[in-house]
C-alpha cells in the first residue's frame, strides 16, 4: 500500500507532504495513522505541505486537528503550508484557523 504521507527533514523541521488531492472518511483513520508515526521521530517541528490537496472533508479536518493535537502533546509544533484558497476557506469556516499556524509556503514555513 502506498504512503499518503512523504517525509524529509529540511533544516530542524521535519516536513510531510500529502501525496493525494484528497481526505476524506475513507482515508481519514490512514492518514492519521500514517502523520502519527512520524511523532516517534524527531525532530517533533512539523511542516504538514498540502499543496497537493484540494479537498477534505469534515473527516479528514477531525484528523488534521487530531493530528495537531497529538503534535502539541508530544511536545511538538505543527505549521501548515501552502494551502489552496478553498482549504483557507475550510479552516475559516470551520472556526479552526485559530488552532493552526499557517504559512503561505514551505520556504516561509521554515523561518
Amino acid at each position: 500500500m502506498e504512503k499518503l504521507v512523504t517525509s524529509e527533514i529540511i533544516s530542524n523541521s521535519r516536513v510531510l507532504k500529502l501525496q493525494i488531492p484528497r481526505v476524506d472518511m475513507m482515508l481519514a483513520r490512514r492518514f492519521r495513522d500514517e502523520l502519527r508515526e512520524y511523532l516517534k521521530e524527531e525532530p517533533r517541528r512539523i511542516v504538514l505541505d498540502l499543496e497537493l490537496v484540494t479537498h477534505f472533508d469534515s473527516s479528514g479536518m477531525g484528523a488534521l486537528k487530531a493530528f495537531m493535537e497529538d503534535t502539541k502533546t508530544a511536545g511538538g509544533t505543527l505549521i501548515l503550508c501552502n494551502l489552496n484558497r478553498s482549504m483557507q476557506m475550510l479552516l475559516k469556516l470551520s472556526r479552526l484557523e485559530s488552532l493552526f499556524e499557517v504559512a503561505d509556503s514551505l520556504e516561509k514555513s521554515l523561518e
